[in-house]
């Protein structure tokens, strides 16, 4: 039997993997949007670190996938979680979420309000989106009209421009070209 090309068995591997690394992703996750960048970035470091098995519809292929699947969601839950502990550090909440708009920012409403109004815009409507409403990625970017990577950059940058700020920072400027 001829051995397939490397297009050929990504493809194979696509077929084959794509739904159940899905479900496993999504296991870990909870959130669709995040289970299929899961998938990708799992796709990818086979691809470029692994090497693409010559044998998509081997044990070995299945549970090196598998594996990928698995270690590519718990990353991102990490982040994730990593995240959520710089917020809340920021928020000076100690880690405990916010459980509504007047716990934001472990300040009242109005000196929560006042931070954000520092922001660029497009930082304080992800933020405000994010953690007062407690809208999802996907539902941020919905609403927003934007992508979710988007989403999860702005989200980042905006909480590295409060960090600044809390630090003793004099302006609220982005650290990145926007």
């Amino acid at each position: 039997m001829p051995r397939m090309t490397a297009v050929a068995a990504i493809e194979r591997l696509f077929a084959l993997y794509e739904q159940p690394m899905f479900r496993i992703a999504l296991a870990v996750l909870k959130d669709e949007g995040q289970a299929e960048d899961a998938v990708m970035t799992a796709f990818e470091r086979v691809v470029r670190r692994q090497g693409v098995p010559c044998d998509p519809d081997s044990a070995h292929a299945q549970r090196l996938m598998m594996k990928m699947a698995k270690q590519c969601a718990i990353d991102l839950y990490r982040k994730n979680a990593r995240e959520r502990q710089r917020f809340a550090a920021v928020a000076g909440e100690n880690g405990a979420e916010m459980a509504d708009e007047r716990a934001c920012f472990g300040h009242s409403a109005e000196e929560a309000e006042e931070l954000l109004a520092r922001l660029p815009q497009q930082y304080r409507d992800v933020l405000h989106d994010r953690f007062v409403e407690d809208f999802s990625t996907r539902e941020t970017a919905e609403h927003l009209g934007i992508s979710e990577a988007n989403v999860r950059k702005r989200q980042q940058r905006g909480l590295d421009l409060l960090r600044r700020n809390k630090n003793g920072g004099d302006t609220i400027e982005p650290l990145y070209c926007s």
